[in-house]
């Protein structure tokens, strides 16, 4: 097999795009509720610590918790009990609401928009106090309100 080249190496496992053989950390976790795609999420105000299931919900930003963000929800839900996929590490794509974001920009959370990220520069870094999770990996992708980032809890 010596001077053999896979071509598509992504095809050899099932991927077809960049985004699908990005790597990430992905944890299973139960909805405290309904849960849109690409959120932020956080650990649920109320933990049943009976039988230790700790379930997440989208950030509320009014809580002013950004110590709970744990990661970004890969699917939706829509009721309390189901199952939704968080990236913890790793390649996300992430709901922005009417944040710009740009290549290197940090990640933190958006002022008023639930489970959204917004963007600083990191020339003005110093205005951030404990709330980065990453940085972002390009504008927004088309018109969808989401971008890619790197998501990395410090």
């Amino acid at each position: 097999m010596a001077g053999q080249v896979i071509t598509n190496p992504l095809g050899a496992f099932g991927l077809t795009t960049g985004a699908s053989g990005n790597f990430q950390v992905v944890a299973p976790f139960y909805a405290a509720g309904a849960i849109s795609a690409n959120d932020l999420v956080a650990i649920a105000a109320s933990v049943d610590t009976d039988t230790t299931a700790i379930t997440v919900e989208t950030l509320d930003v009014s809580d002013s918790l950004p110590e709970r963000v744990i990661g970004v929800a890969k699917n939706a839900t829509s009721a309390a009990g189901e199952a939704v996929e968080v990236v913890v590490y790793g390649y996300a794509v992430v709901n922005i609401g009417d944040t710009a974001p740009a290549l290197d920009d940090l990640v933190t959370l958006h002022a008023s928009t639930d489970g959204a990220a917004a963007a600083v520069s990191p020339a003005s870094a110093s205005t951030i106090v404990g709330d980065q999770f990453g940085i972002f990996l390009g504008t927004e992708i088309g018109t969808t309100n989401t971008a890619a980032i790197w998501f990395s809890k410090l």
